[in-house]
């Protein structure tokens, strides 16, 4: 019997067809504020990725204003800093109008704001690191968003939600900040999950009185020992 097998097994032909995946398409570098914001607004580069640090930026770093959706702007651990002496708000990364975008691995320091989202929905904040800002995440009218991994240090106000709903907060590390590590002005049916904070207004995460946890002891050199540029921080 299993000499017949062999012969009908010999006379087939076995084609094996490799399949290639294409490679994602590899992230758009930026060099400057201006760089980094027109290679957002352009809606040619899915993601654009900062090559190096922007150190005492004078102004509002990027701005999108015209609702640009469906972005990553991945810092890629470099810091964004401003000249913190602008007597108007100025902003770190403000998003307005927009849906569907990704800020993460940035380092921001000496903003009004360092991340400002306003009429937004579903952009996902996930791990910055943002200290010596007025406010660390500032929502306004935003709607349905992603805040997760982030660390918000030396601020006025750690994230402020005002007017914002559906919002998830989880696994955020909001503290050394006066008055407020969180501060929910309005809203409806935001969600807080596993969160590290000392002083909240009107917050409580899921099952928790303020946050889950609160602050321990962190340890950061800035010059002047307050707002000045980023020289390291440890956790």
């Amino acid at each position: 019997m299993d000499a017949p097998n062999r012969g009908i097994l010999s006379g087939v032909a076995v084609i094996v067809l490799t399949l290639t995946v294409p490679a994602a398409p590899a992230a758009e570098l930026c060099t400057s504020c201006t760089d980094c914001e027109a290679k957002l607004a352009s809606g040619l580069y899915p993601t654009v990725e900062l090559a190096n640090d922007i150190i005492d930026h004078a102004g509002t770093c990027i701005r999108l204003d015209q609702a640009e959706s469906n972005l990553t702007f991945d810092c890629a651990g470099h810091l964004i800093d401003g000249d913190g002496l602008a007597a108007n708000p100025v902003r770190g990364i403000a998003m307005l109008h927009g849906s569907t975008n990704t800020i993460t691995n940035c380092l921001i320091s000496d903003f009004t704001s360092a991340i400002y989202l306003v009429e937004t929905n579903t952009m996902t904040i996930v791990d910055n690191h943002m200290i010596g800002n007025n406010i660390g995440i500032d929502l306004s009218y935003a709607d349905g968003n992603h805040i997760s991994g982030n660390t918000v240090q030396e601020a006025f106000t750690g994230i402020k939600l005002s007017n914002s709903s559906n919002n998830l907060v989880e696994f955020n590390t909001f503290c050394d900040s006066y008055p407020w590590d969180i501060y929910y002005a309005s809203g409806l049916d935001n969600e807080g999950y596993e969160n590290v904070c000392s002083v909240t207004y009107y917050w409580n995460d899921v099952g928790a009185s303020d946050c889950t946890y609160t602050c321990g002891v962190f340890a950061s050199d800035f010059e002047d020992g307050g707002f000045g540029d980023w020289i390291v921080v440890t956790d």
